[in-house]
């Protein structure tokens, strides 16, 4: 078994003193806990990643090879093949009875097990598919029909450069589940009744923290994002603020938000707390006070930062959740103020004005780039209205309902209507599911922070298309009478500006500083309009209101950087500044000094937390604030560490032997280096923000910080490069190399810029890279600039030009050669770190347990423990028995929990009869008093009777079906009921 941190939290004494013997049993139930979570995580990641390949239908549909004897080495690899096969057909007959596309572990495990030669193969064919269709999809002009010879031979290679991408691929997973895997999935079915005891207990003892915490903090922030949304502090302060606010008391307020909850509860079928200043104030705060809600919060906020690092979208730290707070009470204003973003290269001006459209207005933006070339009538041009024929304008509507066919030719515009857009019905549905698409993301994408789902789109579409309102519904036929009553015409489309503001979308103007003021004064006016107001256009359409969700952001660049020469046409003019609210951003915040690593250090070294023993909570919070403010001050490592993660949001690195943390002491180096290099690129160069570079007055200038930053004009570190060139290669190329050659391989490509090279290079050896002693060049022994550039003319893993580094190997094998990391003989190996170790690097520590916690996880171990001794006494034919039927009822409630139903007329009568029956108090009574068992089978009978009365109303079954079906036993009525689910009666 490999060693583990242990999860266990330092005590806070308390009056209520915890026997010895019941807080060792505690914190043992906690440590066997983690033990078997890390495994577990471990397990599940590598089945994620799988299944990314594998699903029910590559599963049910594929065939076997042909096979002769003479294809195996041995007869006993061909009987086990053969053995395999019996499996596999079994296996796919089970999966065609199944509805949906993923694989289940259950059957996952049965393919690993018992047919790891035929789960290969599957996996080969799905990744070669895969794969080609990538490949196809980007070389469609090598497959053109026209020319069959070229596109034969651009298949064929594709096909070759498919098939060694896949064996590359699937060689990954195998040694991934063979020699992961399977000794996981070994030592969790292994784990001892003892020890399945303890973790039972110990997840029971936090189940009702987990969901209190869970509801806690939805209602907290729901009540500050109420308060931000309509501008109003008093769903959040305190009611004895709102008392004297108002001239009243604190009694009366307390009743007036009891029926604010009552009120709201009723409407949202959720709570909702008022006051949220007084309930989570700094010194109760819960996140900082108590593990469970701690560890709750971060998790959810962990899986928010990777899902939209994934998705190629912001990641919100701190910093840029500050830079949107600033920027939304500007953009909700009527008329909305222009928010100005200003920053250096590389800060994510636009990126975030984009991000800030879609998921905090809710809305697409439209995004128009400046240029200081544009004269004004010109650039009024394009924010007025121009006229299409009928033939381009209708191509414009294909293109925005994702139609693929090409309008061309003369034919009469009728016809062109009809074949592409169809009659006016099929146009209105079109039309109306845009509207339901963008209320949806608004008004329940954006409020619970969910990521949108088709099929629960689907549901609130239905529910909602008949709940439009009277304006939306005639709007939408304004817009079909106009296309199909005047069709000869042709359709107008609105410029930039107007379009923005009838179907109220953001507008970004990028680089507004690059045009001239004459060309921002001249359209002043409509900066000036407010929502709701209706505007007159040039065209012979009708007026149009300005739509909800209409706001307007600008980006422009600052810094050095840019051509000083140039320096008017990027400085908006006084008229102009007046009217925006400027933002600078900067890089993301990052310490950049190399002691500050002590405190990332630490958060390493989680195993020394338990040793800890604070004397009350006024000490506990100090420290876990002082963790969460070193966490706080290191985002780009915090974006980096995210890019690391898996689904399970846990990660598997490659480590030095002897350095378990070493992976992440090279990120945290990397970070520090880029945010150097960030200061010299934003002129940050005084003694305070930039470190003494040795000897560098020989290579670059005088070597100070202002010589250094005038010289750096093109390269820069930016998240974009870290992301994708040095953290995001090293991820995709499965750690066959480590970060420093990755980072080398960035410095290299300013080989072209030595000075600048120089610069960067001196830098992120100062961070802690390139040390001379492992062969790397040394800048410092370097005379002048061209030595430097001589001495990076340099291969690490050849040796050319220079000393070879160590750590790394190049395979040559008949002119094909592949750089490695030297992993033979010890050196390096794979770690798993658990989602708990990556949180706790991401935030800082998680509050401490309390002793009288420790005391509820043991009282749950002991009556567990009774709970056992009591069933002892059953015998194996009734533990079987119950077992069957308790696992039957449960796959019957989740099945019939989902998409089983309709209606939500049928889900909410499931339900309600569902609260009718005893089973779960019967259930917990049976733990303790097996007596209890028959009562609970009979209570199970009853439900089961109503539950088949339920689907004779529905008419799912007929009458004399569901006589029949009364007439069976407990058991037959379970299985009878589950055949229902599988379509089988």
């Amino acid at each position: 078994m490999r060693e583990v941190p242990v999860i266990k939290h330092p005590e806070v004494r308390n009056a209520s003193e915890v026997p010895k013997l019941e807080m060792q049993e505690a914190q043992t139930a906690e440590q066997v806990y983690y033990d078997w979570k890390v495994k577990h995580e471990e397990m599940f990641s590598i089945f994620d990643e799988t299944k990314q390949h594998l699903s029910n239908e590559e599963l049910s549909t594929y065939m076997p090879p042909q096979v002769e004897g003479s294809d195996f080495e041995t007869e006993e690899d061909a009987r086990a093949f053969q053995a395999e096969m019996g499996v596999l057909v079994s296996l796919q007959e089970a999966v065609r009875s199944r509805k949906g596309r993923d694989i289940l572990f259950a059957d996952f495990k049965v393919l690993q097990q018992q047919c790891p030669t035929i789960l290969v193969d599957v996996l080969h064919g799905a990744i070669l598919k895969e794969e080609l269709k990538k490949m196809e999809q980007t070389d469609e002009d090598g497959l053109v029909a026209g020319d069959k010879e070229r596109a034969t031979q651009v298949r064929t290679d594709l096909q070759e450069k498919a098939e060694l991408k896949t064996i590359g691929k699937l060689t990954g997973l195998e040694y991934q589940l063979s020699l992961r895997f399977d000794p996981l999935l070994r030592e969790t079915e292994a784990i001892s009744e003892d020890e399945l005891l303890l973790i039972k207990a110990y997840q029971q003892a936090n189940r009702g923290d987990v969901k209190q915490a869970i509801r806690n903090i939805r209602a907290m922030k729901e009540g500050i994002g109420a308060g931000k949304a309509a501008r109003s502090g008093d769903v959040v302060i305190r009611p004895a603020a709102v008392a004297k606010k108002y001239g009243s008391d604190t009694a009366q307020v307390n009743a007036s938000a009891k029926r604010l909850e009552l009120v709201t509860r009723k409407r949202l079928k959720r709570d909702f707390k008022f006051g949220v200043e007084q309930t989570y104030d700094e010194t109760q705060n819960f996140v900082d006070h108590d593990l469970v809600s701690a560890y709750v919060n971060y998790h959810r906020e962990m899986e928010v930062l990777y899902r939209a690092l994934n998705k190629g979208e912001i990641v919100e730290t701190a910093y840029v959740k500050e830079i949107i707070e600033r920027a939304m009470p500007a953009l909700k204003k009527n008329p909305p103020t222009i928010v100005y973003f200003t920053g250096d290269y590389g800060t994510g001006k636009t990126a975030l004005a984009r991000h800030i459209a879609r998921y905090h207005v809710g809305k697409e933006p439209i995004v128009v780039a400046g240029s200081k070339h544009t004269d004004p009538d010109a650039f009024l041009d394009r924010f007025q209205i121009r006229k299409l024929s009928s033939r381009e304008s209708l191509n414009l509507i294909r293109q925005e309902m994702g139609i693929e066919k090409e309008i061309s030719g003369d034919l009469p515009i009728g016809d062109i209507i009809s074949e592409i857009i169809g009659d006016k019905k099929t146009l209105r549905e079109q039309v109306t599911d845009k509207v339901l698409r963008d209320q949806y993301n608004r008004e329940l994408l954006l409020k619970t922070g969910e990521w949108f789902d088709e099929k629960k789109y689907q549901k609130y579409a239905k529910e909602q298309k008949d709940k439009l309102s009277k304006e939306v519904v005639d709007d939408i036929e304004e817009q079909v009478d106009t296309l199909f009553g005047n069709p000869v015409q042709g359709r107008y489309v609105l410029g930039y500006m107007y379009q923005a503001m009838m179907e109220g979308r953001p507008l970004i103007l990028d680089e507004a500083n690059a045009l001239s003021p004459e060309v921002l004064i001249s359209f002043n006016d409509l900066l000036t309009r407010k929502i709701g107001e209706r505007i007159a256009t040039k065209a012979d359409i009708k007026n149009f209101k300005i739509r909800s969700g209409y706001c307007v952001m600008w980006t422009g660049n600052i810094g050095e950087r840019f051509d000083k020469r140039a320096r008017a046409s990027y400085e908006l003019d006084a008229a102009a500044f007046s009217r925006v609210i400027p933002i600078q951003m900067r890089y993301l915040p990052q310490q950049d000094a190399v002691a500050n690593m002590t405190g990332l250090l630490e958060r390493l070294e989680s195993d020394k937390l338990s040793e800890k023993a604070f004397s009350g909570d006024t000490e506990m919070l100090e420290f876990v604030k002082r963790s969460k403010g070193q966490a706080k001050a290191d985002q780009i490592f915090q974006v980096l560490l995210v890019k690391l993660l898996n689904d399970r949001l846990g990660a598997e690195l490659l480590v030095k032997d002897g350095d378990r943390s070493s992976t992440f002491k090279d990120l945290y180096r990397l970070s520090m280096g880029a945010r150097l290099i960030m200061n010299l690129f934003e002129g940050k160069v005084g003694a305070d923000h930039f470190p003494s570079l040795p000897n560098m007055d020989r290579l670059v200038g005088d070597g100070t910080g202002q010589s250094l930053a005038s010289e750096l004009k093109k390269a820069n570190l930016t998240m974009r490069e870290l992301l994708d060139q040095v953290v995001g290669e090293y991820r995709d190329y499965g750690m066959s190399m480590d970060l420093e050659y990755y980072l080398w391989k960035y410095v290299k490509r300013y080989d072209q810029y030595p000075k600048e090279q120089a610069i960067i290079y001196a830098v992120l050896t100062k961070a802690g890279f390139f040390p001379e002693t492992q062969g790397w060049p040394d800048y410092k022994r370097c005379t002048d600039i061209k030595e430097f550039s001589a001495a990076m003319d340099f291969d690490p893993v050849t040796g050319k030009a220079g000393k070879r580094v160590e750590k790394y190997k190049k395979i040559q094998q008949n002119g094909e050669s592949i750089s490695l990391l030297n992993v033979e003989g010890g050196g390096y190996h794979l770690e798993y770190f658990s989602s708990v170790e990556m949180l706790q690097l991401l935030f800082g520590y998680l509050p401490a347990r309390r002793q009288a916690e420790y005391k509820s996880i043991g009282e749950v171990i002991r009556k567990e423990k009774r709970s056992a001794k009591a069933h002892e006494d059953l015998s194996p034919e009734e533990v079987a028995r119950y077992k069957d039927m308790f696992v039957t009822m449960g796959e019957i409630i989740d099945g019939m929990n989902g998409s089983y139903w309709k209606t939500a007329a049928e889900v909410t009568e499931f339900r309600n009869m569902l609260r009718s029956f005893r089973l779960r108090e019967l259930s917990e009574k049976m733990k303790t008093d097996p007596m209890a068992a028959e009562e609970l089978v009979e209570e199970i009978d009853k439900f089961y009777n109503t539950l088949i009365d339920l689907h004779e109303r529905m008419g799912k079954i007929d009458a004399k079906t569901a006589a029949k079906a009364k007439a069976l036993g407990t058991r037959e009525k379970g299985r009878f009921l589950s055949g229902l689910m599988s379509g089988k009666k």
